[in-house]
């Protein structure tokens, strides 16, 4: 993987921010499956379990427990569990950043820096998981303009079964190895 600096995650994420208050979207790069697998640290199957909101010197954010039911690829050494941190207080959120609820199951892709784990691509990144059996992931990009890059990309389904995306996303982290 190869992380971005965080000079330049700042200022896109500030970026994002202020187009997010002017328009009704924030503007994104379609990534494909095998991108996402290789911009992040950890791909996991996940509950959410309770959602803290902490006021930082960076300002707020939203901190959700997350149980982690199933490792696909990435850090095999982090816990049981892991810390997502997104900005805003509950009331405010950043365009494109998936709305997580207490007891939702899901398949994200995480960038994990110290302690913190954060989404690798805002709601590209979080297939929320409905059902039981094979459940079906469903992915929300409705807050972002998804635009595409100069080379063409297979972009992931935003809707599909468990079963399926769990097999995508083993065929490409398997792909990344080689």
């Amino acid at each position: 993987m190869r992380p971005i600096p965080r000079a330049t995650g700042a200022v896109v994420f500030m970026g994002a921010i202020l187009c997010a208050q002017s328009a009704s979207a924030t503007v994104v790069v379609g990534l494909s499956l095998r991108q996402l697998v290789e911009r992040s640290d950890l791909v996991v199957r996940v509950r959410v379990r309770e959602i803290d909101v902490v006021q930082t010197r960076e300002g707020p954010f939203r901190v959700t427990s997350l149980r982690i039911l199933e490792r696909l690829s990435g850090d095999r050494r982090t816990g049981p569990q892991i810390e997502l941190w997104q900005r805003g207080d509950g009331q405010s959120f950043v365009l494109g950043d998936p709305r997580l609820r207490a007891g939702q199951q899901g398949l994200a892709f995480l960038v994990l820096e110290g302690d913190r784990a954060y989404f690798t691509a805002l709601a590209q990144s979080w297939w929320r998981l409905e059902g039981s059996g094979d459940p079906v992931g469903v992915r929300d990009l409705s807050e972002l303009m998804v635009v595409s890059p100069a080379v063409t990309v297979e972009m992931p389904p935003d809707r599909a079964a468990w079963s399926v995306l769990r097999a995508r996303v083993r065929r490409a982290a398997s792909e990344e190895q080689r």
